[in-house]
């Protein structure tokens, strides 16, 4: 597998570069040693003041202050403003020259990487024998392979949990979204809203109701059926009523009143908002949906019962999830192994199954440094270094 390398932009107070020339090293190397020595020379004048004066608040009366606080004003010459001028104008020039080539950069990055048009759903061979085709969505991407394993790295300690809607953190929440699907998504390159789970969205004349169909054929990785119970259970009982992380239900709430949840039938979900929100089908994004086949019992316990369940001790085999990884084993501290979802609902061109890695690593490092060592020493396949 190719490993990938995002390099990094060092910004700087003369603009902006890539790399440093030999000259522009030793210049920095005697700007930080200059910088240094100034630094020590501040130091030791703080000691001195400190210990003649000891713990006690430095005099204000100007009769008894040290000689070293009566500084001298200082006028610049006309030579040196001008000078000043001078190089504030070079460093603006460059700025805007670098910030060109960044422009340009990224309009090459768009030309080679266009928009490449919305989703098409297609009908797939079901993996159920004599079942009906399933709709899936066809994936915009080129050509590929099945197999192999990818393994890329965050920092941190590692997730807390493994259950998404009891997430406190960024990292269980994007592990948790490699592993359970939402009704829709942002697609990156429109910012428009995308199905997912969803095959259509349709807003009534008033602006209030949101009837939401799901795709035919839509699976838990246990095979158990994917429907609008499903949609129900997890917006009218998990976030409706603050198990997890109760925060979901805010961004919901539509001037503080949180939507009406209806099941029409077993692929017709409905929501009611009190009044008109547009930006409400953006919100649906916050949550995947659960499956009440398995959390429905949890639900019926104490509710703190509900934030344990799938934690990080949890035994891998019992999580069924509807993206495209399962959890295959954690290592605390090290990584999370996740394995392909056969039941995943999209496909290529050629209508083969996605996804086409077998196994997705998250290997947890605790620093940049750690994580630069790492892809170096061919242990990671990825590297996105930020300045």
């Amino acid at each position: 597998m190719k490993r990938l390398f995002a390099s990094v932009v060092i910004i700087s107070t003369a603009g902006i570069f890539s790399g440093c020339s030999g000259a522009t090293e030793k210049a920095i190397t005697t700007d930080l040693e200059k910088t240094s020595t100034d630094s020590a020379s501040t130091k030791n004048s703080t000691a001195n003041q400190i210990g003649e004066y000891g713990s006690r608040p430095m005099p204000l009366d100007s009769s008894t202050a040290p000689d070293a606080l009566d500084l001298p004003e200082v006028h610049p010459s006309k030579e040196t403003t001008k000078e000043f001028s001078e190089e504030l104008k070079k460093d603006e020039a460059q700025l805007a020259i670098e910030a060109s080539k960044t422009q340009e950069i990224l309009a090459k990055a768009i030309y080679k990487c266009p928009d490449p048009g919305p989703f098409k759903l297609v009908s797939a061979k079901s993996l159920e024998k004599g079942a009906e085709p399933d709709e899936c969505w066809q994936a915009r991407g080129d050509q590929g392979e099945s197999g192999g394993t990818i393994t890329v790295s965050t920092f941190g300690s590692g997730p807390k949990t493994f259950n998404y809607w009891a997430h406190q953190d960024a990292e269980s929440a994007g592990i948790g979204l490699l592993m359970f699907e939402r009704l829709v998504e942002i697609d990156p390159w429109t910012g428009a809203m995308n199905p997912r789970l969803a095959k259509s969205i349709q807003l009534s004349d008033d602006k209030k109701t949101y009837t939401i169909t799901l795709r035919k054929g839509l699976k838990w990785s246990d095979g158990h059926p994917l429907t609008a119970d499903d949609v129900e259970f997890t917006f009218g009982t998990i976030i409706k009523r603050g198990y997890g992380n109760s925060s979901v239900r805010d961004t919901l709430s539509v001037y503080g009143q949180y939507p009406q949840v209806k099941k029409i039938d077993n692929l017709t979900v409905q929501f009611v908002t009190q009044k008109p929100f547009a930006p409400f089908i953006g919100m649906l994004a916050n949550a995947p949906v659960a499956p009440k086949h398995v959390l429905e019992a949890v639900t019926k316990r104490p509710m703190n019962e509900f934030n344990t369940f799938w934690d990080v001790n949890c035994d891998p085999k019992t999580m069924v999830v509807s993206g495209p990884f399962k959890l295959l084993r954690y290592l605390p501290a090290q990584r999370v192994e996740l394995e392909r979802n056969n039941q995943y609902g999209m496909v290529d061109r050629k209508g083969t199954r996605l996804p086409y890695l077998n196994k997705f690593v998250i290997a947890i490092v605790p620093d940049q440094n750690t994580q630069i060592l790492k892809f170096y020493g061919e242990e990671l396949d990825f590297l996105d270094i930020k300045t």
